[in-house]
């Protein structure tokens, strides 16, 4: 079931941090979402999706990164944070050790094509994939996003691993991620 979050002041942003737990012998334990709260209050009086007031707000906040989720897809072990139609954070269900481009073969099979640049990977859906993204069953989306993705594209995805990534995001947003971490 897909479900649409407009933006306004009943759903507020908040500051989380996510990341993931290792071991001792630097083996992914589980993945945490902390919220940060906000000293102080902030009120602004101006549209609540310009990313570059959320960029100025994260940075006046001391978000190091600040990057505003617009919409989030749970496809098996793997949840996508979408930045934009171009890039994505890939976040990894607690206990999963598969790599991204595992995972991504997992969802798409050979209806996606994957390159690893660095710690990053580059993903190229074809129609079927996108088909299939487009219409997963457990996706919420924020305010007025457009979902549509160019084909043949590479969408850059960033694997959040075991450093702390610092999001901005609506209260639903956060809702959303914590009970998809929670354990079954």
């Amino acid at each position: 079931m897909q479900e649409n979050v407009t933006s306004n002041t009943a759903d507020p942003i908040v500051h989380l941090a996510i990341g993931s737990r290792v071991d001792q012998n630097n083996r992914v334990q589980h993945i945490a979402v902390n919220e940060h709260p906000f000293i102080g209050d902030l009120q602004l009086d101006s549209e609540p999706d310009n990313h570059a007031l959320l960029i100025a707000v994260g940075e006046m906040m001391g978000v190091k990164r600040p990057l505003s989720a617009r919409r989030i897809t749970c496809l098996g072990r793997l949840a996508i944070l979408w930045l934009d139609n171009g890039r994505w954070l890939a976040l990894r269900a607690p206990g999963v050790q598969a790599s991204l481009s595992e995972l991504f073969s997992e969802i798409f099979g050979d209806n996606i094509e994957v390159s690893e640049i660095g710690e990053d990977i580059s993903v190229t859906l074809n129609g079927l994939a996108q088909s299939h993204l487009l219409e997963a069953e457990h996706t919420i989306t924020f305010g007025q996003f457009s979902s549509e993705l160019s084909l043949n594209q590479p969408i850059l995805v960033h694997p959040i691993e075991s450093e702390e990534y610092n999001v901005l995001v609506r209260r639903a947003c956060a809702d959303y991620l914590s009970r998809w971490l929670a354990p079954a």
